[in-house]
């Protein structure tokens, strides 16, 4: 688990902020009314790392708007990092900015889109370097588990359940099922070093056997009926009288 500290955040022309450097001391706090830029803030390093705002969302507006809601054009819109990882400086920084060509048969240029340039410690990256060394600082998921009180929650149990084991540790089973009488009939249950995932397992691969077996039975009934073979006891009745009055004589 690496430590991360942010040093400074540098925005420039960032949704409706067009310059704002941030020197982060021991404790900062961020305050302001209602509109007047404290989650734009969160934003520009949400986006500075994974290119999204703080609620998970890629397609936000990061252009600088003008009084008339357009957005103003030949701008850069930069966020730069100047983070502590485990007391070694790193400085990120991501820009967004527009594509304009010159067409033959056209004096002036046309906008084509736009482009996102990514820059590590100063040095141009490729998109997948930057990924992978954002990733190697801070994922995704642990950025949205410190930064969102809501995003644990609305997870799937099984992967809360992963992570908690994650952040406690290994747990021992002996310990677990010690610790609940209602649990120590597993101990006759699981043999040897079987662990209970593994004697889940087990008894779910058996109910799915049953589960089959039970599915077959009609058909077996079916074939057991076709080979059943209707007798006359009368017809069998008389060849035995026939047989035994047959060996009566003989003696």
């Amino acid at each position: 688990m690496n430590t991360v500290k942010i040093k400074k955040l540098i925005l420039k022309n960032f949704k409706g902020i067009k310059k704002l450097e941030i020197d982060f001391k021991k404790v900062t706090n961020i305050l302001g009314e209602n509109a007047t830029g404290k989650t734009t803030i969160f934003d520009s390093f949400c986006w500075l790392l994974f290119g999204k705002d703080s609620k998970d969302r890629k397609d936000f507006e990061i252009k600088t708007l003008s009084p008339t809601g357009e957005a103003l054009h030949g701008l850069e819109h930069s966020v730069e990092a100047i983070l502590e990882i485990n007391g070694e400086e790193v400085t990120l920084q991501r820009i967004y900015a527009e594509k304009w060509t010159k067409k033959k048969g056209l004096a002036d240029k046309v906008f084509s889109g736009h482009e996102t340039t990514y820059y590590i410690n100063q040095v141009p990256a490729k998109q997948k370097e930057y990924n992978e060394k954002v990733a190697e600082i801070l994922p995704d998921s642990t950025f949205k588990l410190i930064s969102n009180p809501l995003y644990f929650n609305n997870l799937e149990w099984k992967k809360q359940r992963e992570i908690l084991l994650q952040i406690i540790g290994d747990i021992d089973q002996e310990n677990v099922i010690n610790h609940k009488d209602s649990l120590k009939p597993l101990e006759t249950l699981l043999e040897g070093n079987t662990t209970v995932e593994d004697f889940r397992k087990k008894i779910k691969a058996q109910i799915a056997k049953y589960s089959k077996d039970k599915e077959s039975i009609p058909y077996r009934i079916d074939e057991c009926n076709e080979n059943i073979i209707e007798e006359d006891f009368s017809i069998l009745e008389d060849r035995k009288k026939t047989i035994e009055t047959s060996n009566f004589k003989e003696d």
